[in-house]
């Protein structure tokens, strides 16, 4: 639809998150051993900066002297709870 060719149709093909919760450690150096950890460093340093979501960091850290959120810590478990369901 963006260039106007039926060729080019479906071009781009993103990885599914199915079976995600099985398979850490995650991120390109392994850093992240489970997924409350991608999770928190998306709310922490992406979500609110990069993303087109444009949502604000507006939660306290949950843990002293961590970065400020955009997702809550209800958001998080929910989001944790449904990769775990993929």
């Amino acid at each position: 639809m963006i260039t106007g060719r039926p060729g080019d149709f479906e071009a781009f093909d993103v990885p599914t998150l199915r079976g995600i919760a099985r398979t850490a450690p995650y991120f390109h150096d392994n850093s992240a051993g489970e997924l409350y950890a991608v999770v928190t460093f998306y709310s922490q340093f992406v979500l609110g900066r990069f993303a087109p979501l444009d949502l604000p960091h507006i939660h306290p850290p949950e843990h002293e002297g961590g970065q400020p959120e955009s997702l809550t810590p209800e958001q998080k478990s929910d989001l944790i709870a449904f990769l775990n369901r993929l």
